[in-house]
């Protein structure tokens, strides 16, 4: 048994800006731009009880995620 295909898609913007022999970059990471939520890993032990455990996700793909940052180099 197979679980969903993950289809993850991660953008970056960056800008740079020169300056006296200095850079600086402006950058935007969007992670998980469509907010998927596939099944990364899932309990595989069937453990018979009236309690049915078994493929009960475990671990799924991290939300969507914003993140700035400046980075310069001299």
């Amino acid at each position: 048994m197979f679980g969903e295909r993950l289809n993850q898609l991660d953008f970056r913007v960056a800008k740079v800006f020169p300056w006296r022999g200095s850079r600086t970059t402006v950058n935007f990471d969007l992670y998980n731009a469509f907010n998927v939520s596939t099944v990364l890993a899932e309990n595989a032990a069937y453990a018979g009880t009236g309690l049915n455990q078994w493929r009960v996700p475990t671990t799924i793909v991290t939300a969507r995620l914003a993140k700035f940052s400046v980075q310069l180099d001299f």
